[in-house]
Formats: structure tokens, sequence, C-alpha cells
């Protein structure tokens, strides 16, 4: 029933406003409520989009999977507009999916110029590095993240399989001391 009041009060706000902007309400509306399909098929129909439509649309690809395909998007979207932090995480949590997390860095990093403290993308680029075996970086901005938001690192962090995987690691790489320090702070992360 909300859903489609909100669907209603999109439809009449924006009808005399064009189909550009109709379209644009019900692409946001299928986004926002999951229909990924519908969603792009709406934000196609804008002729030159702005850069966050150029997002949304790599959002889309993003959610459906389709990492490959939301690369491009989220490049045109930082070609018209490099101020946004959202956009080069998107960007770099794309290039983990894609696991090329060489990457993946720089656009997180630059996400966090832009917004010190943003914890998504501390997260994510945790994540890139530890994945680039840079597990000492990867802890630090890991602890960064949690200590900014630790509400949102709990939802995200899977602690027993971070530790799985370093336990992994550590029977590859027996004498990787690093390592063993780095397993040692997360049994101790609350």
């Amino acid at each position: 029933m909300k859903q489609t009041l909100l669907y209603i009060f999109f439809i009449t706000t924006f009808i005399y406003a064009g189909n550009n902007e109709l379209y644009k309400a019900k692409a946001n509306f299928y986004l926002n409520n999951h229909n990924y399909d519908l969603s792009l098929e709406y934000y196609k129909k804008l002729p030159n989009p702005d850069y966050s439509i150029l997002n949304y649309i790599g959002f889309a690809y993003y959610c459906k999977g389709q990492f490959q395909k939301a690369v491009p998007f989220f490049l045109k979207a930082l070609n018209l507009n490099t101020n946004k932090p959202y956009i080069y995480n998107n960007l770099g949590a794309t290039y983990i999916k894609l696991k090329q997390y060489d990457l993946a860095i720089s656009p997180l990093k630059k996400a966090i110029v832009k917004k010190k403290f943003y914890t998504k993308a501390l997260y994510n680029l945790a994540v890139a590095l530890f994945y680039q075996r840079q597990y000492k970086r990867s802890l630090k901005y890991l602890l960064l993240a949690v200590k900014h938001n630790k509400k949102y690192v709990k939802m995200r962090f899977n602690k027993q399989k971070t530790l799985m995987e370093i336990k992994r690691l550590r029977k590859q790489y027996p004498n990787d001391k690093e390592l063993e320090k780095i397993e040692k702070k997360l049994e101790n992360l609350s």
C-alpha cells in the first residue's frame, strides 16, 4: 500500500514535467524497490543523463550482479562529477566484486579523501587491501571504519569468515608473522 501511494505520488507530481522527469521518477521508484530491470529500462530512456543517473544505472547493474556492465557507468559519472565520494566507493566496490583488487584501491582512497571517515569506503578499502595481502594496512582501515561506525561494520564484517581465511593463509604462509599478529587482533576485536 505504501509503495503504491509513493508510486502514485511520483506519477502525479511529475506528470506535467514531461517524460524525462516521469521516466526518472519511475526509474528511481523501481530502483528503490529492487526491480533493477525496470529501473534500467526507464533510466536508459533519459537523454543526456547526468552523473547521478549514470551512478544509478551503474548501481542497478551492480545490484543485478552484472559488475562488468556497472564499471563504465561509474567511470562516466566520475567524468561528469569528481566531487561525489559515493561514486568512487561504488566503483571501488564493483572492482572488489570483479576481484580486481588493485583497481579498487585508488577510487576507494579518493572517496576517503573526498569524505574523511567515509565508513563504507574505509571498509571496502580494508577488504581490497586484505586480498592484496596488505594485512597491516587492511587492519588499519578496518579499525578506522569500526571507530567511526561500528554498527555498519558489524553488519558487513564476518569475523569468523575472516579468521578462517587468515588461518588458511597461515597454513599457506607459515612464517608470516604479520598474519599471526592480525589473527590475534581479530580474535580480540569485539
